[in-house]
């Protein structure tokens, strides 16, 4: 087993208020597009983020989560296409890089992306045939 499925779940660390609800609202925003642009895709949260207590993170990681998993998962046409959403001055986490990284090793996609916009720019260069644009 890898060292980042091993270590200990972290206590959850709260994010400014402003930007946790600028994530939400990006991740909301790519939800509703990808839903409208690829109905032909499954498009499916992981919410590993939230605040729990140590025995529910215990519970969850003992069930299955992982932390640093990308926010989004987009299955379309027999691809997983993971997508980590950031503000603009977010940062990855140390196990957030490793996932990306043994996702990417598994033969996922893994992509970062600051904007729905960015989102749509990514999907569209990964060859993913998008029925709608966010650009108008």
């Amino acid at each position: 087993m890898t060292d980042w499925l091993d270590e200990e779940l972290p206590l959850p660390v709260a994010k400014p208020a402003g930007r946790a609800r600028d994530e939400f609202l990006l991740q909301k925003a790519v939800v509703q597009f990808l839903r409208l642009a690829c109905p032909d895709g499954l498009v499916f949260a992981i919410p590993n983020g939230g605040h729990r207590s140590v025995r529910a993170g215990a519970d969850l990681k003992a069930t299955g989560l992982v932390p640093g998993v990308p926010d989004l998962c987009l299955v379309w046409r027999g691809r997983s296409l993971f997508i980590e959403l950031k503000t603009r001055v977010g940062a990855l986490s140390r196990s957030q890089k490793a996932v990306h990284q043994a996702l990417i090793a598994a033969g996922a996609e893994v992509v970062l992306c600051r904007s729905l916009e960015a989102v749509e720019a990514a999907l569209l260069e990964a060859g993913v045939r998008l029925r709608a644009s966010c650009q108008g």
